[in-house]
């Protein structure tokens, strides 16, 4: 499962790079560079790994491009969305054919006193990136595809909700670790209170159905883009305890 954590890892510290700095050119090198980087602190450089991991670099900058492309166009969002499962699960179903992690990421636990097995360590930090910026995008295209997000330029639903690109990080950051802690009846307990706390500003769209917004389409943008950020906590949590 090494290859499947360096392609998150690698996806998330390049959409974070492509949210700082703009220029496109900029997260489509640091996603290759990301791979590299992570190979040699793995020590992930045996034939197959080389083969996992070069999968892993096209696909980080394949993600980069059709993404870029998705938010330029308005339309489009199948394909990285597509992409995105293709690779892991591809990954996953060649994991077997990668070596287990080395290196200074197999030292490291070690020298700090911690009990982690390096893969877990690797996966832990690939599935927590994708909690982040990359999560976010993923939302944003699951929306877009069911038609939740408005083109560029009208006024979208997510004007209704504020602090969604803030909160829905932070919510699968910590479903993530609740459910790492062995606490994931505390995990739904997060699910509850976001409902609870959003429907009063939900409801409220009723006395105010103004600017080609309604209820109709908020409540659909708060659902689609709730359970899409579940999906992923959820997602990472099963990846971070499948490679204990």
């Amino acid at each position: 499962m090494s290859a499947v954590a360096v392609l998150l890892i690698a996806l998330g510290v390049a959409d974070v790079c492509g949210r700082l700095a703009r220029p496109l050119w900029v997260p489509v090198v640091i996603a290759p560079v990301t791979v590299v980087i992570c190979a040699a602190l793995a020590g992930l450089w045996h034939l197959a790994d080389i083969g996992l991991l070069v999968l892993a670099a096209v696909s980080g900058i394949g993600w980069v491009l059709l993404c870029a492309r998705a938010e330029r166009t308005g339309s489009h969002e199948l394909a990285p969305l597509a992409l995105f499962g293709a690779s892991v699960t591809l990954l996953i179903l060649l994991s077997g054919w990668g070596s287990d992690v080395a290196g200074l990421v197999a030292r490291w636990p070690a020298w700090v006193g911690i009990e982690v097995e390096p893969d877990q360590l690797l996966m832990v930090v690939g599935v927590t990136l994708l909690q982040l910026v990359t999560g976010n995008q993923l939302v944003r295209l699951v929306l877009g595809k069911v038609g939740a997000i408005k083109p560029v330029g009208e006024p979208q639903p997510s004007d209704r909700l504020k602090g969604g690109r803030l909160l829905g990080p932070m919510e699968r950051l910590l479903i993530l670790g609740l459910g790492l802690g062995g606490q994931l009846a505390a995990a739904t307990a997060v699910v509850a209170a976001k409902s609870i706390i959003r429907f009063p500003e939900i409801n409220a769209q009723k006395a105010r159905q103004n600017g080609g917004i309604g209820i109709d389409e908020v409540t659909e943008y708060f659902l689609v883009g709730s359970f899409a950020s579940w999906i992923l906590a959820l997602g990472g949590l099963v990846l971070a305890k499948g490679a204990i």
